[in-house]
């Protein structure tokens, strides 16, 4: 679970970085993990937040730099682009690290695979 939820937690702290806004955290997780309904709910809305953020760009936005600063210290910047570019590959690293433990319980999880998603979209 813990996992799960440094993933909405990072996804948060970035969206404070694009709208120039306090996000709060002091670490890139919280001492306590959401419960599993709560997160499936947050990340729901928090992925709905960023698919219209990223729809009301301009091409041209994404280019722009936003200057942060780290949750464990330190001064960023990165382009729009490079945040959204992290945040898809941070997500896809830590669920397949998830999938991966799933594995070994056994448990089968869900595919997610990009393929498979597209797959299924396009289905229906």
């Amino acid at each position: 679970m813990s996992t799960l939820n440094h993933v909405y937690v990072v996804d948060d702290i970035f969206k404070a970085h694009l709208t120039g806004t306090s996000h709060g955290y002091s670490a890139r997780n919280t001492d306590v993990p959401l419960s599993l309904s709560e997160l499936q709910y947050k990340q729901q809305v928090m992925d709905s937040w960023y698919v219209k953020f990223l729809a009301l760009l301009d091409e041209s936005d994404l280019d722009d730099n936003i200057t942060f600063e780290f949750v464990g210290g330190g001064e960023g910047n990165m382009s729009v682009s490079d945040i959204v570019f992290h945040l898809v590959n941070h997500g896809t690293y830590h669920r397949g690290f998830v999938s991966d433990m799933m594995y070994q319980i056994p448990a089968i999880p869900p595919a997610n695979d990009l393929t498979v998603y597209l797959r299924d979209v396009y289905r229906s």
